[in-house]
């Protein structure tokens, strides 16, 4: 559906503004829009103010992930079920004009943002053939191994502490915990030396029994976040190079939501991604805050995720989009726009609101130019 809309909506307009939603598969899928098209002498435009689709409802308006107020001029474009915006966006484009392989790394990584190879087929959409195009190019590697954010850089304990996605309560942002665990399942070897390979060995596959029944015996959660979440820790990674440089694509995705929802004004920098120095610079900010990041998270992100409470993030962060990103598959169990506690305010986003139901109208009314939202008495 949306690969026959976005083919309908570029042959007709060759004049328009993107109007995306703050998700990071919105995002990139703009981002490799903007480029592609400018280059291809189209006129084009990327904005955040939802305000303009109610002031300019006659404007020819890409909408991504968002709900129009005039569909005959806002066309709508939304994942598949099993593609993501980005892997759309690539494919169609790939096919018209040619895109260069860091635009398809890119539509892998949120393909990963979004979970989509998660699973014993891994991808299952057009991110499958990308992936596959990339791998007989030699420009990816894939390997069976824990999907734990940058681990072979930085160890098995301290990735574990890190990772936000898949979120394990009580073990992520609590690195004496994440030790322990390692230590009581290691069989003697040190802690500080443990690889993911070791667990997937012959020799190894004890440790990953006893770290799978560990998990399912303390994590304090309900037993269907508690299965999902160790599923989600064991899978494929792809990595890639940046100049001389190793890049994970799973905490390449993970720098990219961190720094989301760091700065209000952030997702609209994210746009740069295209160029692969901007990927670094993204990831040299999310390695100098993460781990702090992990430890304000851990402390109260759980009453978000069981109980629908705003999270308390101490003024580290100004958007909540990484809240609703942490969440991931639970997200739709949770009936309450994922929400942070700034001072005396409490901020959502418009893709939440838009999430748990609110009528469109009003969301974009409500929110400021950033897609940022305050919640007052159960409104905005």
């Amino acid at each position: 559906m949306g690969r026959e809309v976005l083919i309908n909506f570029i042959q007709r307009e060759k004049s328009f503004r993107i109007i995306p939603s703050s998700d990071i598969d919105s995002l990139l899928a703009s981002a490799i829009l903007l480029k592609n098209l400018s280059q291809h002498g189209y006129d084009v435009k990327v904005s955040f103010d939802l305000k303009r689709i109610i002031d300019e409802p006659g404007e020819p308006a890409l909408l991504l992930n968002l709900k129009p107020v005039k569909p005959s001029s806002q066309v709508v474009l939304e994942p598949a079920r099993d593609s993501g915006l980005t892997g759309t966006v690539v494919s169609v484009l790939d096919e018209y004009f040619g895109v260069d392989k860091w635009d398809k790394i890119l539509a892998v990584t949120a393909g990963v943002y979004k979970g989509l190879d998660t699973g014993g087929e891994g991808f299952k959409g057009v991110e499958k053939n990308i992936l596959n195009s990339l791998l007989e190019g030699g420009e990816i590697s894939s390997e069976l191994s824990f999907r734990l954010w940058g681990h072979r850089r930085v160890g098995l304990s301290k990735a574990f502490t890190r990772t936000l996605n898949p979120f394990i309560p009580g073990y992520t942002g609590v690195r004496d915990r994440v030790e322990e665990l390692l230590k009581n399942i290691s069989r003697g070897r040190p802690v500080e030396k443990l690889q993911a390979a070791d667990f997937f060995t012959d020799s190894g596959k004890p440790m990953l029994t006893d770290l799978v029944r560990t998990l399912q015996n303390t994590v304090k959660a309900p037993p269907d976040y508690v299965k999902n979440s160790i599923l989600k820790l064991i899978g494929f990674e792809y990595s890639t190079s940046i100049d001389t440089r190793r890049i994970e694509l799973l905490e390449l995705a993970g720098a990219l939501m961190v720094y989301a929802s760091l700065k209000a004004e952030n997702p609209a920098r994210i746009l740069g991604v295209t160029l692969p120095s901007v990927a670094t610079q993204i990831l040299a900010v999310y390695e100098e805050v993460i781990d702090e990041l992990a430890a304000v998270l851990a402390s109260s992100i759980t009453g978000y995720l069981f109980e629908g409470r705003p999270v308390d993030v101490e003024d580290f962060l100004e958007r909540a989009d990484i809240v609703a990103d942490v969440a991931g598959w639970y997200l739709p169990q949770v009936k309450t726009p994922a929400s942070i506690i700034r001072g005396d305010h409490v901020y959502t986003v418009a893709r939440e609101l838009l999430r748990v139901g609110w009528d469109p109208r009003k969301v974009y009314e409500s929110c400021d130019d950033k897609q940022l939202c305050v919640i007052q008495g159960g409104g905005v």
